[in-house]
């Protein structure tokens, strides 16, 4: 299959491709030029691995015949489940059970993210993002603090488009920054094929009372440095910095909230008031 994910065409062959269909529908294209090719393999471990780059609780990289070799984990147990090769145009990647769903299209997702840090200006943000009014925000905070649910009280009260439930791709172009809808968008599906100018950055925390402060670049930065996923490679450091500086630049937002429209209301009023 062919999808389209920010301004690249990606092949991707599976060896079991209807089970995918459905996930990349609304990114299916039958034409253009390939920028990046990915391809399913059947599983093979290594004896020898080669030189461990870096080990996490779930995958370890490591570096032989110049080609970088990811190891994904089982987190319960630390055995290896699969594994994706890293190459400029052409990826391959492995499960030990090749029907397993999730982590297939989590290993796709690792080649596309890596492929789009090569070739542009881009950065992985965890939050939940809508277009209001042609206006980009991403909600971010830890995990089960309530960014869906935050997300979904807009949806029931004002006209808003969801881009992306969990993971969003943000692109510096032309001086912009442009989020992308993807199809990694977390448990919920919430996301849409669209393209729209990120204008804001909101912080989310629980409180019993909603209190909103805006913050200034050193705040932000604190906090955004839990929400962005860094890169792999050294070589995309500077495009990667490039792009967290270009994002404390934007209006950035701490929100204690609690589960109602007054929440919604406050970060609202205070984005269609600036100046």
């Amino acid at each position: 299959m062919k999808i389209k994910l920010v301004r690249s065409v990606i092949e991707i062959h599976f060896l079991h491709e209807e089970e995918y269909l459905k996930f990349f529908s609304s990114y299916l294209v039958e034409d253009g030029e390939v920028d990046l090719f990915i391809y399913q393999d059947k599983y093979e471990e290594d004896e020898d691995k080669g030189e461990r780059k870096i080990e996490s609780k779930y995958y370890d990289l490591f570096i032989k015949n110049n080609q970088e070799i990811q190891y994904q984990k089982d987190e319960e147990t630390s055995l290896y489940k699969g594994k994706l090769i890293y190459d400029e145009k052409s990826m391959r990647f492995a499960s030990v059970d090749e029907h397993d769903f999730y982590l297939i299209i989590l290993l796709v997702q690792y080649a596309v993210t890596r492929f789009l840090q090569n070739n542009y200006e881009c950065i992985l943000m965890h939050g939940s993002s809508i277009s209001y009014k042609d206006k980009g925000i991403i909600f971010t905070a830890p995990s089960g603090t309530g960014k869906s649910t935050h997300a979904r009280l807009w949806k029931k009260y004002y006209d808003i488009v969801y881009i992306n439930d969990d993971k969003n791709y943000i692109v510096k172009e032309d001086g912009k920054l442009n989020l992308y809808g993807n199809p990694w968008s977390g448990k919920h599906h919430l996301d849409n094929n669209i393209i729209v100018n990120l204008t804001h950055l909101v912080f989310l925390y629980q409180n019993k009372e909603n209190v909103l402060k805006k913050l200034d670049k050193r705040e932000a930065f604190l906090k955004l440095m839990t929400q962005v996923v860094t890169p792999l490679s050294e070589d995309d450091f500077d495009k990667w910095n490039d792009i967290v500086d270009a994002l404390l630049e934007l209006p950035c937002y701490s929100l204690g909230c609690r589960i109602d429209k007054e929440a919604v209301d406050l970060i609202k009023n205070a984005i269609e008031g600036e100046k």
